[in-house]
């Protein structure tokens, strides 16, 4: 027998950058309200790894995952409200793999 789906929540938002710890917990507070499951975050800004692992250990909500922003107005997070289990994923089609 199937399990029933369990539908998701998702929202995208333009943070335009949270590279500061002022705008890091603005964002976060306002973040933690939104009734969503997953957060997908625009123009993140954080120039590295160090940015990174700090916007990763504020966010207390769930698991996060993060890319550094190269350029001005890039990097991306994906944010979890919730714990979910995540695991690599072979993509069938031989073009890569993506974690989940």
């Amino acid at each position: 027998m199937m399990a029933a789906p369990t539908p998701l929540t998702l929202a995208s938002i333009n943070v335009a950058s949270i590279k500061s710890d002022a705008a890091r917990f603005a964002a976060f507070d306002f973040l933690g309200r939104v009734e969503a499951d997953i957060l997908f975050l625009q123009e993140t800004r954080l120039p590295d790894l160090a940015a990174v692992f700090k916007a990763k250990r504020e966010w207390r909500h769930g698991p996060s995952y993060w890319s550094l922003a190269a350029e001005p107005y890039s990097g991306v997070a994906v944010l979890f409200t919730a714990p979910v289990e995540c695991r690599r994923v072979i993509d069938p089609s031989g073009t890569g793999s993506v974690s989940l």
